[in-house]
């Protein structure tokens, strides 16, 4: 695992959650060392695909357990998880074109932007539920010690 993914804390308390947070991570450590490599394009696009796919799958399933759970903030957190498909599509699209390099750096946004969603984003979520389960939160996300961090991080 490279240096930058072993300072990603992944943990947000929910089991299922975290699995899909380490495959995302992995697969992103895949790209990079396949970027490092020097790998073909075919691979670089193999992987880009797959965490495409899979990341859809991950918000799928997010907001599935959100829908469930009738948590008040899903709405923003549907519209952060619609922004990253976004960048990650006209990331692929620009690669496919031959108008982006792939390098460390240009791949930093999807590290940058898993690890401070997991840990703003989908923790909020999971506190969410945790106080709503204790009973300490009537579907009032003002409630929760972590407010305000639905901002697309």
């Amino acid at each position: 695992m490279s240096p930058m993914m072993e300072r990603c804390e992944s943990s947000v308390g929910i089991r299922l959650l975290n699995v899909d947070h380490r495959e995302m991570e992995a697969l992103i450590d895949q790209l990079q060392g396949a970027i490092t490599a020097g790998s073909d394009k075919d691979r670089t696009i193999r992987l880009l695909r797959k965490l495409s796919d899979f990341t859809r799958t991950h918000f799928a399933l997010e907001e599935g357990m959100m829908s469930a759970n009738e948590y008040p903030d899903m709405a923003a957190h549907r519209g952060c998880h619609q922004q990253l498909l976004l960048q990650l599509d006209g990331f692929i699209s620009l690669y496919l074109k031959g108008r982006l390099t792939l390098s460390q750096e240009s791949l930093s946004f999807l590290f940058v932007w898993h690890a401070a969603h997991s840990q703003n984003n989908d923790a909020h979520y999971a506190d969410w539920l945790v106080m709503r389960d204790a009973g300490f939160c009537q579907n009032q996300p003002q409630a929760l010690p972590r407010a305000g961090r639905e901002s697309c991080a």
